[in-house]
């Protein structure tokens, strides 16, 4: 075999040396990178865990502490990773470990990390959306929508994009924009967070304010009315837009799949655009006709409505989901649904709070209501009340709480202004 990397690199560990040789090899026409283990044998020390490193991949190696010993792993042509040696490996995530051109090259790859109290037989996985360089989900559509539409024309070079968006969408198309020479002016209801607000503005884009009494609805309508003073002005338009759907179906539903080695049981997300969620729940449809898919709701929303339930129309405080006017979704598609779920803010609330304090997890109201929903559905399907093609739930965590500090998130719930 012949080395591939200069010399063996050497690491400590319970005052054990071990000497790394990355070297090539195969079998059954699959490449793989074989790492042979030297261990100096240490009197009462019968078994290690060693870190093994090679460009982006990662494993962990338990090996007998008798003399040595090797692991194998796996790169074949499809990208899935496997370890032969009864560690385990998969790609990094996040990683960049070379320079990068622009922060839209930051964009995506974000981490899938197991929710702690989801159940052992059925484990629930979120994604964290907050590792995107505006810190949210929506960085993914900003830079794809924008890149789209100026390779086809739609957008002229050095144009002007006018959205209506709660916050999180104008930032992404904000650091999108910025970097690609596009105006941006955001057409925002005036409840929701002071931080997205400055965000947008610090990005270099204009915020027009709009009655929160109107709603998205409002919102929408005067960013169209703003597109039509405006020169080569065009109106990306979230709500409508297929761009929205495929950039999750191009980005964020094939990590989360090869992540998982294609086992995935059951999609679950909030639908504010519903573009997360239908662009997700497609490709996973594609993959296994079986696959669950959850839509999650505030308590007061209507998108209930398209699955034909009469439910009451309420103002909720979960922000970034949800809607007052089920006909401005036209993304949404009931039939790639199982189920629409509501949760109540004050469920959410506490699980806001719960996740940072248990799990470390500083995030949003709908990543709270997402957790629960997505929780729920685990349980279920662990006690045999839901049929899942395998024993896992996927759901997105947007955003980070640190954009709603404002409104009291972290106080009691009386005090959180949503």
């Amino acid at each position: 075999m012949t080395t591939i990397a200069s010399g063996a690199r050497t690491t400590e560990s319970k005052n054990v040396a071990v000497a790394h040789t990355p070297t090539p090899s195969s079998e059954d026409a699959t490449e793989f990178l074989v790492f042979e283990v030297a261990v100096e044998f240490v009197p009462d020390i019968r078994e290690e865990t060693f870190h093994i490193c090679y460009g982006v991949y990662r494993a962990t190696l338990n090996l007998p502490l008798d003399g040595g010993g090797s692991g194998y792993f796996a790169s074949p042509n499809d990208g899935m990773i496997t370890f032969r040696s009864g560690g385990n490996i998969c790609p990094s995530m996040t990683t960049h470990r070379e320079p990068l051109d622009s922060v839209l090259d930051t964009i995506a790859e974000t981490p899938l990390v197991r929710v702690q109290a989801s159940p052992d037989e059925v484990p629930v996985y979120a994604k964290l959306e907050s590792f995107n360089p505006g810190a949210s989900v929506k960085d993914r559509i900003g830079k794809y929508m924008l890149e789209q539409m100026l390779a086809d024309g739609t957008l002229p070079e050095g144009g002007t994009v006018v959205e209506p968006t709660a916050g999180n969408t104008g930032i992404g198309i904000a650091v999108a924009a910025n970097q690609l020479g596009i105006r941006a002016v955001f057409v925002v209801p005036e409840r929701f967070s002071v931080e997205k607000q400055t965000l947008m503005r610090a990005l270099g884009a204009d915020v027009v304010n709009t009655p929160t009494e109107d709603g998205m609805g409002g919102a929408i309508d005067r960013a169209h009315q703003l597109a039509e003073e405006l020169d080569d002005a065009v109106v990306p338009q979230q709500f409508s837009n297929p761009l929205n759907p495929e950039a999750h179906y191009e980005t964020t539903a094939p990590e989360v799949y090869d992540a998982l080695d294609d086992e995935v049981g059951a999609l679950v997300a909030g639908c504010g655009t519903a573009g997360t969620l239908m662009g997700m729940a497609r490709y996973g449809r594609e993959r296994h006709e079986d696959t669950y898919v959850t839509a999650v709701e505030p308590a007061g929303s209507l998108y209930s409505t398209l699955h034909g339930r009469d439910v009451e129309e309420a103002e909720y405080k979960t922000e970034g989901i949800g809607t007052h006017n089920p006909a401005t979704n036209e993304l949404f598609e009931p039939d790639l649904v199982d189920e629409i779920v509501q949760i109540d803010d004050r469920d959410t609330h506490a699980e806001m709070q719960r996740l940072a304090a248990e799990e470390g997890h500083l995030v949003g109201s709908s990543a709270a209501a997402n957790c629960l929903a997505a929780v729920d559905l685990a349980e279920r399907a662990a006690a045999g009340e839901v049929d899942l093609p395998y024993d896992s739930v996927v759901t997105v965590f947007a955003d980070s709480s640190e954009r709603y500090l404002s409104k009291g998130v972290y106080g009691d719930f009386e005090s959180w202004e949503g």
